[in-house]
């Protein structure tokens, strides 16, 4: 819904705003499988899930007109620790190089120390190189968290294959800013905040808002 957002001063100018949630009667995330998923297709591996991937193009999709300079996102329907880094795949999607991504995140399960951990380690190895050896460790079949779950290990090897293309602000009270920072997320206590950190990128920025950043594809 084209729109408009202010806050502080500084407008940000042509909003994408959507939702895709079917129905706010749909509270978890085994009510929302329950409702995406009745009357799954049955037979073959191979063709059953490729039906399975039409189905949740089309009940999740969304279309985006362009990439924006901020894209403001939450990690619904997410809020166990690692697994609210998953709405950043969407996010990285519609945002320029370079931009802003703001995740909101109500976190009821902390991120673990040796999560936050090996993102330190991975940093400190390999600096700015973090794209290049996240594809190496996937190429080569190597976990980034050796004996880590592969959600971790997916969590990790996409958030760090995004940080060098984007700045990235959590903004949660959840998460202390020293933890923020080792993964290398700008940190926030709330939203305000978050849009004063990113009010560099210029005085009317593109905005893209998805409030439901966990179940949304987006589509260019």
């Amino acid at each position: 819904m084209p729109g408009y957002y202010r806050a502080r001063g500084w407008r940000a100018d042509k909003v994408d705003s959507t939702s895709c949630r079917p129905d706010p009667g749909l509270d978890a995330d085994r009510d929302w499988c329950s409702w995406a998923f009745r009357s799954d297709p049955a037979g073959d591996p191979v063709h059953a899930h490729l039906a399975g991937i039409e189905k949740s193009v089309g009940l999740l999709s969304q279309k985006f007109t362009k990439k924006s300079d901020i894209t403001l996102i939450s990690s619904f329907p997410h809020t166990e620790g690692p697994q609210i880094t998953k709405s950043i795949g969407p996010a990285k999607m519609v945002t320029k190089d370079g931009g802003y991504i703001i995740l909101a995140a109500e976190s009821v399960g902390h991120l673990p120390d040796f999560y936050v951990e090996c993102f330190k380690g991975f940093r400190s190895k390999y600096g700015d190189n973090l794209l290049k050896n996240v594809l190496e460790h996937f190429e080569q079949n190597r976990l980034i968290l050796e004996d880590g779950a592969i959600d971790f290990n997916m969590a990790l090897g996409i958030t760090l294959a995004t940080e060098y293309r984007f700045k990235i602000i959590l903004a949660s009270g959840d998460i202390s800013r020293e933890k923020c920072e080792a993964i290398g997320f700008l940190h926030a206590e709330n939203l305000e905040e978050a849009f004063e950190l990113s009010s560099g990128v210029g005085p009317h920025p593109e905005v893209n808002i998805i409030p439901s950043g966990g179940i949304i594809l987006p589509a260019l």
